[in-house]
């Protein structure tokens, strides 16, 4: 078997969906169910440090 190299980039801005229980953001229990968690806590990463942290309704819920 061929061994390819792979190149890996660096991302710069990144936001996370993290289903959740309640609106504590990060300090708030994951959900188990992505589709049906109550809220999501959205996290957007920036050159690898945290620049904003913020809770919205599930739109599929509502």
């Amino acid at each position: 078997m061929e061994k390819r190299e792979v190149k890996r980039r660096k991302l710069k801005e990144v936001r996370l969906a993290i289903p959740t229980k309640g609106s504590k953001g990060m300090e708030d229990a994951v959900s188990n169910v992505f589709g049906r968690a109550e809220k999501f806590t959205v996290v957007e990463v920036r050159d690898g440090s945290i620049v904003d942290v913020r809770v919205v309704e599930n739109p599929a819920i509502s």
